[in-house]
């Protein structure tokens, strides 16, 4: 039987992972256009709207953070959600395994 890593361990990867990639993608961006791929796995990023016009204050930064800080949490979720379901099956598959109930 396939442990589980922990719902911590899990957390802390996809928080991770949700801040890592909007640096990435800034760090990479080339002119004005937003590819799919970046809306597709920085799914806060059309909050960055709000920053138009305004790029180099205080507000805009802080509309970054929370934009950054809203994918991690959306990743947590996502992440969670999955080890959530995982968790379901290898109890089931346990249960049916020595006979016993959830």
């Amino acid at each position: 039987m396939v442990k589980l890593p922990s719902l911590k361990r899990i957390s802390i990867f996809a928080a991770s992972l949700g801040m890592l990639f909007p640096v990435v993608a800034l760090l990479l961006q080339t002119g004005r256009s937003v590819p799919r791929m970046t809306l597709a796995l920085w799914p806060t990023s059309p909050f960055l709207m709000a920053t138009a016009g305004h790029e180099h204050t205080f507000s805009s930064y802080s509309i970054l953070a929370a934009t950054i800080a809203g994918n991690a949490l959306v990743y947590v979720f996502l992440f969670t959600v999955l080890w959530s379901i995982a968790w379901v099956i290898r109890a089931g598959i346990r249960s049916l395994r020595d006979g016993t109930t959830i």
